[in-house]
Parts: structure tokens; sequence; C-alpha cells
């Protein structure tokens, strides 16, 4: 996020854009409204275009003390009501959310049992262990 669009004991309005890096017009924008005048109540509201349809999305801000001091920020998942430090737009949904809300993962994670079975058969007919195997095919 922009430093200074959340402050506490403020408010403040803006706009995110996104632009390629050869152009100049934003390809992609987003209003917002930050207020973090009550901590209790803190919210950020945004308003952005999804396929061309108007969206407007109220996210609770939620604030912790953490062990050295100060104060840490945080978004209350719209979808499931879990605290988070980021939310996503995939393609396709008109919201954001927190990553178990809309069961996103890693690409590592992904990887991890996609080679299990070759490498087993690789393994057997090579004499090299399985991890070695799976270790040269994502390469």
């Amino acid at each position: 996020m922009n430093a200074g669009a959340v402050r506490p004991g403020r408010s403040k309005r803006g706009t995110w854009g996104w632009v390629y890096e050869d152009d100049s017009e934003p390809f992609a924008k987003i209003s917002y409204y930050s207020d973090l005048t009550d901590r209790e109540y803190a919210r950020l509201e945004l308003s952005f275009q999804v396929s061309g349809e108007p969206v407007k999305q109220t996210i609770d801000l939620i604030s912790t003390r953490p062990n050295f001091g100060g104060a840490r920020w945080w978004f209350k998942c719209p979808c499931i009501g879990k605290m988070c430090a980021k939310l996503y737009l995939p393609p396709g949904k008109k919201v954001f959310g927190c990553r178990d809300a809309y069961g996103l993962t890693y690409q590592s994670c992904r990887d991890s049992g996609k080679y299990r079975t070759i490498s087993k058969l690789l393994a057997a007919s090579t004499g090299m262990s399985p991890d070695e195997i799976e270790r040269l095919l994502r390469w």
C-alpha cells in the first residue's frame, strides 16, 4: 500500500493507478478512502471496476501491538473475516479477499507433489534417489 494512504488518527482520499512500463496512462485504478480516526472502527473503502462493472468494497482494519512497540495494522478479510497482511483480487472475482478465502497457494506448494510419481519411476531405473530426480526436473 502507498506510504501515507493509511495513517493512524487520520482519514485520507486518493487514487492508486498501475501503468505498463512504456505507457503513461494507467491500465487499472482504485479510488480509496481510509478512515483511522477511531482505532476501533478503522476502515478502508475502495471503488474500482471489474470487467466494466463498478464495485465498492469496505475493508475493516485491525491493529495489534507488537512486542517491540508501536502498532501493526492488518486487513480483516471481507470474505472470511480472517486477519491478514495482504488481500488479493484473483481473475474472475469482484472483491478483494485473503489467500485462504480464494484457495490461493504459492507455486512451490503446488509443485511439491507434482513430480512424485515420475521421480519414483526414474529413480528406480537410474539408481538416483527420488529427491535428486525432483531437483533435476524442477530446473
